[in-house]
């Protein structure tokens, strides 16, 4: 069988698509471990979330505003504390989020979720842990499907629909 060359982009869209089937897995301090107990940290799943769940992450993040121009010009770090002293919490909730999923006890678990997150999780591995939850959530695809589904693709409009699938995904004959 002949070797196919390394592709990069359909190396790292593999690693993608494992990590959303497996989910993430990452550990936490526990509050109190005591005398009895076996292990220092509590470990937590995190998996690619459904639409709903987008949609809760999406209305955290909308609330997320930051100014690029006030953190460029500020030199004692002042705006960074500021918005640090703004947004913890919601950092937390975000978290909280996706490691909740959509569980049925979600209304009940959440707030000592978040709030457990919130005196644990330091700012390097909220940083860590940003970055899998966007990657897992696919936000490009769903964008590609609303561009896709949206009223300038109508099903009545005439044209060829393979010609239009390969535009759509930049496909050259």
């Amino acid at each position: 069988m002949e070797e196919q060359p390394f592709d990069p982009r359909e190396a790292e869209q593999k690693e993608l698509d494992l990590l959303n089937s497996r989910g993430m897995f990452f550990e936490v301090p526990k509050r109190w471990t005591g005398s009895l107990s076996k292990t220092k940290l509590r470990k937590f799943h995190i998996k690619s979330p459904p639409l709903g769940v987008m949609d809760r992450l999406s209305d955290e993040y909308i609330k997320l505003d930051l100014d690029e121009e006030l953190l460029e010009k500020d030199p004692y770090l002042k705006e960074a504390k500021n918005l640090t002293k703004k947004h913890t919490k919601r950092c937390a909730r975000i978290v909280a989020i996706a490691v909740l999923g959509n569980s049925p006890l979600f209304r009940f678990i959440f707030p000592f979720l978040a709030d457990y997150f919130y005196w644990r999780i330091n700012s390097r591995m909220l940083f860590k842990l940003t970055l899998i939850i966007l990657q897992m959530s696919y936000y490009g695809d769903f964008i590609n499907s609303i561009r896709y589904l949206s009223a300038a693709r109508r099903t009545t409009t005439p044209q060829m629909p393979e010609t239009q699938l390969m535009e759509d995904l930049n496909i050259e004959d």
